[in-house]
Formats: C-alpha cells, sequence, structure tokens
C-alpha cells in the first residue's frame, strides 16, 4: 500500500490522499484549495489521471474534503464514492451551492474580460456535473467493514466531527491504516461522541487546531 497526500499536507484545505495497492489507485477525500492566489489554479488540476482512480473514500462533507468531487467526474472519474448516507445529504447542498457560486463568479468575471478583449472564464464545474457526481454516491454503514477491492477492507468509524462525519480504517493483510478526517470533541449532545479506532500500524491525522489549549466541556 502507497500512500501519497495530495492536500492539507503542511497546509489547510484541499484535503487528500492517494492510495495505491498493487492494482487499483484510490482517493480519500477530494478537497477545495481555499484562500490564497494560486488556489484557483491548484483547483483546476490533478497530480494523477482521474479516470485512473477506481474509487473515493469520503470523510465527511465539508467543501475542503468534497469541493473538488464534481471536477474529478468531469475529468473522467467513473467509479464509486463511499460514504455515509447523510454525509451524501449534506454534501449535495454544499455542493450544489459552491457550483452556484462558481457559475455566478465565472459569468462575472467573463463579462469583464470580453469587454478588455480577453478569453471568457469557465467555473470548475456546473450544477449539472454536481448532479452527475451525486449519482456515483454509495452510502455505507458506521462500524461495517467491506472489501472495495481484493485483499482490502475498509470501515468507517464515528468522529463526532459533523452530521455524518468519519475516520476511515484500511486494513491490507495484516497491517492497518487510518485517516482521521476531521475530529469533534466529546460530550457536545448535537453528534455523537468520535469512537475509539482499532489497533493499528499508522495514522494520518489533522492537526489544524492542534497547537492550542482547548477549553474543557
Amino acid at each position: 500500500m502507497k500512500i501519497t497526500p495530495v492536500g492539507a499536507a503542511l497546509e489547510v484545505t484541499g484535503s487528500s490522499f492517494l492510495l495505491e495497492t498493487e492494482s487499483e489507485r484510490f482517493l480519500v477525500d477530494c478537497g477545495l484549495f481555499q484562500g490564497g492566489p494560486d488556489a484557483e489554479e491548484r483547483n483546476r488540476e490533478f497530480p494523477f489521471k482521474p479516470k485512473e482512480i477506481s474509487a473515493v473514500f469520503l470523510t465527511h462533507a465539508h467543501l475542503d474534503h468534497c469541493g473538488r468531487l464534481p471536477l474529478l467526474q468531469k475529468q473522467g472519474f467513473s467509479g464509486s464514492i463511499y460514504t455515509t448516507a447523510p454525509t451524501r445529504d449534506v454534501a449535495q447542498f454544499i455542493l450544489l451551492d459552491a457550483a452556484k457560486l462558481q457559475e455566478e463568479d465565472a459569468e462575472r468575471e467573463s463579462r469583464k474580460k470580453l469587454r478588455a478583449g480577453e478569453t471568457p472564464v469557465l467555473p470548475l464545474y456546473t450544477e449539472q456535473d454536481v448532479v452527475y457526481t451525486l449519482s456515483q454516491f454509495r452510502p455505507v454503514i458506521y462500524e461495517q467493514a467491506f472489501s472495495p477491492a481484493e485483499d482490502l477492507q475498509v470501515t468507517f468509524r464515528q468522529s463526532g466531527h459533523i452530521l455524518g462525519s468519519a475516520f476511515l480504517e484500511f486494513r491490507q493483510g495484516d497491517k492497518t491504516v487510518v485517516f482521521s478526517g476531521d475530529l469533534g470533541s466529546p460530550r457536545r449532545n448535537v453528534v455523537p461522541d468520535p469512537a475509539l479506532p482499532s489497533t493499528c500500524d499508522l495514522v494520518f491525522c489533522e492537526s489544524t487546531y492542534g497547537d492550542r489549549m482547548h477549553k474543557s466541556r
């Protein structure tokens, strides 16, 4: 198993990991880069061929984790997007809203460029692209391991971040790798407490707010 961070490594936003087995390639999350002058350019290109990705595993529906899924589909990805049913429902609203804003921004910017005799711009993706992408979502159930490929088991566990959020356990042979996604705090009375992972060999843990003391609840 080979794992390559594609975003949110030594930076925030654009969360994504490329996971490669001997025969297939997968993504954990496919987030949008936000802020900074180069975000737009980075969002338009992937450092791999989308059509070669067999499946995507989505931890939750925030834009920095799911925001480039329609672009992935638009550029050739045709596999399944595995996530919890609540995440699929929330992602529908997040992605449609993002597409609408991108279309409006592109239209506004294109009017300026046409007046200046320049080439108009295109949105990253449209609302129709989102509709196509949503048809690729496949709901999974917490704590029920499944095999998206030979000799690979995946389990979604409660991360307590937002509705439907999960951290993911990948088991291949005798090795287990955990991707934390975003983790919530316990005892919030809004979403369930985060579950505990199984014994594992490697953890990819997001730590955007890990450098500060958090108020006790």
